[in-house]
């Protein structure tokens, strides 16, 4: 989830672009230079605040949800289908008259009329209607943004390494208990007593949370779950519009949640976020490929910076930056082959290449399937976290004692050290492991999901690491 605060930043940011360059064609040189000046303000003071008065709206959304999943508003066909008279299962008055009036359905056996076939009525519910579609929806964001404030109210509860800002708390030189009395840090109030608001809240974050796993066992997220997400979009039907428990969880999306997936700020943290990886990229080592190339960003009606494919180098190691779509680029990474002189072997191409998948959004509340994190070579560019750490996700936000996580991203996209190629081919150079496999040059742990290859030339051997442990 992003707050109004960072919504405001990335909105003066995008207009600062738009004033400096009103044609919509970006020198990159020219605007870094604006950026480090501060004539185009890439950081900013924005504190991210936890909004209890937001949790006390979603515990009250809450019960309204949960009377929609104990007795779903759902739509119902009556059908008439012909079996034969021992398959048929849902025999009643009415059907018995269809049958009995269909001469079609009987056989004469032993001069006898005998009904072969039966009408059978059958009553087909459906509880995936789009009303229902709408609260499975609402379900998934809400758990998005309580995840969030999970990890970030639990954060603010008191321990000893948050009393010092350290957690060096053993006996060593460097110990803080060196500048206190023991005696007298006992009688402060260094831990949480369990009265604090944030203690508080944060036991109430896990009471809906554990709501809403009984909510996703319901026969209507689960059924909705079947069919294709509806659009965020919601549009108002008579149902959402006149039944109580459907209007208000309506207009708490409307007026709660949508504002965080509106597509003019997902447009604004993209163009936020790419000029500081590029600016990183630089910052750490890259240069163009070709001597005198220079980059221009343009944009047209849409907003969304446009590039075309860059091409750098470093130490030999060559990258190439991609549009996929709108919001996502590729890095390509390839290590030069004259540069390290590489003996040539089976998969030397393979082995010297590498792909990333980088996807660009505010927070991961608009990422709809949390399952996508699971994607090995997929990245996540994001301004806050919602609460989950992952190793997929680098963090670019206006804190600029968080570009380390930045930098750090960068500097690692081509890492390559020694190595005894016989070595670790059979022990992981990650996490020590021998459940290591192979395929076409490349290596892969399963237990720690790192990837490499073994890399050498006539003087060393290398380990390329393409991907470290989850």
């Amino acid at each position: 989830m992003i707050s109004n605060s960072n919504i405001k930043f990335l909105e003066n940011f995008n207009l600062s672009l738009k004033k400096f360059y009103p044609n919509g064609k970006i020198s990159f040189y020219n605007l870094n230079e604006k950026i480090k000046k501060e004539e185009i303000k890439a950081y900013g003071k924005t504190i991210n605040r936890i909004n209890f008065g937001l949790i006390d709206e979603i515990n009250n959304v809450i019960k309204e949800i949960s009377r929609i999943c104990s007795a779903p508003l759902i739509s119902v066909k009556y059908l008439d289908e012909i079996v034969k008279i021992e398959s048929a299962t849902n025999i009643n008055e009415e059907s018995i008259k269809e049958t009995i009036n269909d001469s079609s359905l009987w056989k004469i056996r032993n001069q006898k009329p005998e009904p072969e076939k039966s009408h059978n009525n059958l009553i087909e519910e459906n509880y995936a209607t789009y009303e229902n579609c709408f609260i499975k929806l609402l379900i998934d964001k809400i758990e998005g943004i309580l995840r969030y404030y999970e990890g970030s109210i639990f954060s603010k509860i008191k321990t000893i390494g948050s009393y010092f800002n350290s957690l060096e708390l053993g006996f060593s030189k460097f110990s803080v208990f060196n500048n206190y009395s023991i005696k007298d840090l006992t009688k402060k109030a260094i831990l949480d007593k369990g009265n604090s608001k944030y203690f508080e809240y944060y036991k109430k974050t896990l009471q809906i949370l554990n709501k809403i796993k009984i909510f996703k066992s319901s026969l209507l997220y689960k059924e909705c779950s079947r069919v294709k997400d509806i659009d965020p979009n919601i549009h108002l039907t008579n149902i959402l519009s006149k039944n109580y428990s459907y209007n208000y969880c309506f207009k708490f999306y409307i007026n709660k949640i949508l504002r965080n997936y509106e597509k003019t700020t997902e447009i604004n943290y993209y163009n936020y976020a790419l000029i500081r990886l590029l600016i990183s990229l630089f910052d750490n080592g890259f240069s163009f490929k070709e001597p005198n190339s220079v980059l221009t960003l343009y944009s047209d009606n849409d907003n969304i910076l446009r590039f075309d494919n860059i091409k750098l180098i470093k130490n030999g190691v060559n990258l190439t930056i991609r549009s996929l779509n709108e919001l996502d680029i590729e890095f390509e990474t390839n290590l030069d082959f004259s540069y390290y002189s590489f003996i040539k072997n089976k998969n030397l191409k393979n082995k010297r290449a590498n792909k990333l998948h980088l996807i660009f959004r505010p927070s991961l509340s608009n990422i709809f399937d949390y399952e996508e994190l699971n994607n090995l070579n997929t990245y996540y560019i994001l301004f806050n976290t919602d609460g989950l750490f992952n190793k997929n996700i680098v963090l670019v936000n206006d804190k600029k004692d968080l570009d380390i996580t930045l930098n750090n991203f960068v500097n690692t996209l081509a890492f390559m050290i020694e190595g005894s190629n016989e070595i670790y081919s059979k022990k992981c150079p990650i996490c020590g492991s021998d459940l290591i496999n192979e395929v076409d040059g490349d290596y892969t742990c399963e237990n720690c999901d790192s990837n490499y290859s073994l890399l050498k030339n006539k003087r060393k051997e290398f380990v390329y690491i393409k991907r470290f442990n989850r």
